[in-house]
């Protein structure tokens, strides 16, 4: 959990002090033996990671927060399989609301793997905004404007496979990564790809135009409203501050939005 300190004079809001926000991301808990990740490289603590939330929680508490955004994966995809998807999302759910401020939860490649889209209205997840979009803008602080983004629009997960959205995301890897699609066996997303490339998998995804437009909007709307902007999302925008695989597939376009 990382909250914003008047360290940086920056996030100061000059008519209440320091805006402080709590972060939390990739709880990723189950109620099972420590394992890894699906390739098998890091290793993942499913139970620990609840008492994690918990000294975040408290940790917030004390410290005063003014509110916490989730930044998505908060359950593992390994409960699907074990058909525990409900059970492990209320266990972390009912720590995270001991948090005593307001909480924004991001959509993460984990909990397409537990709840399907139709359900995350009642999952309990506060991912959406008044609109009923998952994509939105909120207030906070007196000057502050928090984007939260939803790149999981177009995606290979959450989607019936007939659905439009599934489609164009298939569209997208067809092009960039067909590989994906091979049926002779589990294939190697990244044999052979060349890196530029390594983001069109299926733990990725992308934003619709809808959305890009969207943002540009919110954007200009907050600067003309003298409001300074954060920008939130479960995967990474900015190739250079992650690894080329975790990255939004149409990141260019979000990027050039931004700047």
């Amino acid at each position: 959990s990382t909250p914003m300190t008047s360290a940086s004079a920056d996030l100061l809001d000059p008519e209440s002090g320091p805006f402080r926000i709590g972060l939390i991301a990739d709880i990723q808990y189950a109620d099972m033996d420590d394992g890894t990740d699906f390739a098998g490289t890091e290793q993942r603590h499913f139970r620990n990671s609840l008492r994690i939330a918990e000294a975040a929680v408290s940790c917030w508490n004390d410290t005063g927060v003014n509110a916490v955004v989730q930044l998505g994966d908060l359950i593992d995809g390994c409960n699907r399989q074990a058909d525990a998807s409900k059970t492990a999302l209320q266990a972390v759910l009912s720590v995270l609301e001991r948090s005593i401020v307001r909480r924004f939860d991001l959509i993460g490649n984990h909990e397409l793997y537990n709840i399907r889209r139709p359900e995350l209205p009642t999952s309990g997840l506060n991912c959406f905004g008044a609109d009923g979009l998952t994509y939105y803008a909120v207030h906070i602080g007196s000057h502050w404007e928090a984007i939260f983004l939803d790149p999981y629009e177009f995606a290979l997960i959450g989607f019936p496979m007939d659905h439009p959205n599934y489609l164009r995301a298939k569209s997208v890897i067809e092009q960039h990564n067909p590989q994906v699609f091979k049926d002779d066996g589990p294939p190697d997303w990244f044999s052979g790809l060349p890196e530029e490339k390594h983001r069109y998998v299926p733990f990725n995804g992308s934003v619709s135009p809808e959305q890009l437009a969207w943002l540009e909007k919110a954007l200009v709307q907050a600067a003309a409203d003298g409001r300074r902007t954060l920008i939130f999302t479960h995967i990474p925008l900015f190739r250079p501050a992650t690894k080329p695989k975790t990255t939004v597939w149409n990141c260019d376009e979000l990027l050039a939005v931004i700047h």
